[in-house]
Order: structure tokens, then sequence, then C-alpha cells
């Protein structure tokens, strides 16, 4: 029996799971116990991001085209609060690893921070002149880190002063993720590179060129920090050395542009979506395919793991999210929870 989320009318764009609780089979089988749970979550408006706190289970969303930011309780599906973000489109949302803080990025050039519990305003981040389109929070909370059509990235604090502007990109910044250490932050580019900064200086410490230039569309840091991961419009992954920048490995498999990448949490595989609507599962130390995961009918644009690996999540423009099972690559089922 197949588990997928009809959540809206039209297409999941994003999805962000990055601080899914450790146990997943418990909290799949508390939502999926609610008859009939995978039908509840529904809203006149598409939802382009998703996410979902592990301190205390809720889920938050944002609608397609939309600047409220929801949020519902993970396993009655009901809405907790819906609370209004900004003036125009929001294009990401990312949360605080201690679950104490939500950052919203808008194409009305701002970031916001919020406080999860009371839904507060806490500071709105003013600097940048374009479309803010990514954006991250230190694991020590210390910092934000977002990247803009501007061509830069601002490094905040949370107190919302703006700490550090990074301008050596030539094209939008894309993409942009906060090394585990908080040492160093990746950015991806339209300008067809990936550059790592260094926290301390601020300063450009490597630009990575691929061999055949194309689009960055993401980005990702394995959790020992040794390791770069890109993926964008010439359907690769690669693998590059966070100290010497040097390129490591290439990963081979999409026949259409990568959109989305994720790492385990013990570094062992790399999970990649794609405009060919397939995710697929790479070991890293052969870089061999493990699993394809065929199940989508449009194409994935977010994917996530659970913080004990055994899950994978995904979002697809086919109006639905999925949850794989890494083992197997299948989807799970009522009888595998």
């Amino acid at each position: 029996m197949e588990q997928r989320l009809n959540l809206h009318q039209r297409s999941f764009l994003h999805i962000l799971v990055k601080y899914v609780h450790p146990d997943i089979s418990t909290l799949i089988c508390e939502y999926l116990g609610v008859t009939p749970t995978v039908n509840k979550i529904e809203n006149e408006d598409s939802t382009f991001f998703l996410g979902i706190s592990s301190n205390d289970f809720n889920l938050f969303s944002v609608s397609e085209g939309g600047s409220n930011i929801k949020i519902w309780n993970f396993e009655t599906c009901q809405i907790l609060h819906d609370f209004h973000a900004h003036d125009k489109l929001i294009f990401c949302v990312c949360l605080s690893l201690n679950g104490e803080y939500i950052v919203s990025a808008s194409m009305d050039h701002t970031l916001r921070i919020w406080n999860t519990k009371t839904k507060q305003l806490l500071q709105t981040l003013k600097g940048h002149k374009q479309r803010v389109i990514c954006c991250s929070i230190s694991p020590n909370n210390e910092f934000i880190v977002s990247g803009s059509w501007d061509k830069t990235l601002r490094i905040w604090n949370l107190r919302g002063e703006l700490i550090q502007v990074l301008d050596n990109h030539e094209g939008y910044v894309i993409c942009c993720a906060i090394a585990f250490d908080n040492s160093f932050i990746v950015s991806g580019s339209i300008d067809t590179t990936v550059k790592i900064w260094d926290v301390k200086t601020w300063t450009c410490r490597h630009t990575l060129h691929q061999e055949n230039a194309d689009f960055i569309n993401c980005v990702g840091i394995s959790h020992d920090n040794n390791f770069i991961f890109s993926g964008g419009e010439d359907m690769l992954i690669r693998m590059w050395c966070s100290t010497s920048g040097k390129l490591v490995r290439i990963f081979e498999g999409h026949v259409a542009p990568i959109l989305c990448l994720c790492l385990s949490h013990d570094d062992s595989f790399v999970v990649s979506g794609s405009w060919d609507g397939k995710l697929i599962i790479f070991d890293l130390k052969s870089g061999n395919i493990m699993h394809k995961l065929n199940g989508h009918a449009k194409f994935v644009h977010s994917c996530a793991i659970s913080s004990d690996d055994r899950v994978i999540i995904s979002a697809s423009h086919d109006k639905t999210i999925k949850m794989w099972n890494t083992s197997t690559g299948r989807l799970w089922s009522l009888e595998e929870i």
C-alpha cells in the first residue's frame, strides 16, 4: 500500500525536513494513525514549501505565490496558526536546529526572524537589493546567511544586524549551506560556480569550477564537514574536498537537471532529485547507484532524509509528498511501518 500525501490542489515545489524526529517510524505511525490522515491536510492554495520541526512535531507550509506561513499540528493535521509573514512571495523558510526560530526569505527583498512558539516577529532584515532566494541558520544560532538575485550573500546575527556582505558571485545566488561546525559557508550560483567562504575572515576560500559549466541549483555539506556536494543543470552531482577545493568524485545517473540533494547523517550516501521525476541514492564510497526511486509523475523539487537515515521524503510537482525506505528503495507501506 503506497503512502503519499496529496496535500493541496497544485504542486509542492519545496520541502525542508532537516530536523525530523530520530524515531521516524514512530513519527510516521502517529501521522498515519488517524484515519484518513493522509487526506486531512487540505488547503485552497497550493503549497511550495513544507518544513517539519522535530521538537514539537509541527509542520510549516508556505502556499505557492503566498506570503503567509501556516503551522499545522503534525498528528491531527489541523492548522494551529496562519500568520502573514511578508508582503510578497516567500521563497525559502529555514528552521533553527533547536527549533526556536523560523527565518523566511522573500521577493520583498527582506528576511524575517520569527519565534517558533509565539509566532511573533523578532527582526526584519533589510539590505538585499533584489529578491532573497535562499537562507540558512548556523547550527550554533550565531548567524544567518542569505542569498539573493542581487548576486550577494549577506551574513546577519539573530539581532537582525548585518555582519558582512559577500559579493564575489557574478550571477544570482540560488543556494547556500552552512557547515555543521559553523566554520564555513557554501554557495551556488547561476554563474556556474560553487564558492567556499571562511567564517572567521569572511573571505572566499575556494571557487569551484565545473568542467562543463552550467547553473548550480543545490549544494550540501557532509556532516563531518569534509566534503561539499553540488548539483545543477548538467545532470551531475559533484563531490569536492572542503579543505583543498579539489574534485573528488562525480555521480552520474540522472537524465535531466538536478534540483535538490541531501546527505545521510552517517555520510554513507547522497540522495538527489531531478527534473526527470526520479530520485537516486548514490553510495559515497563507491559512487555506485544504490537505488533509483521511481514514483513521482513530475519533477522532484526537494528531498530530505530522516535523522535515523531510514526514510527519504520527497516533494514533487505532481502534487505529492512521498516517503521511501532507504534500504529497499521502495515506498513505505503500513506493513513495513
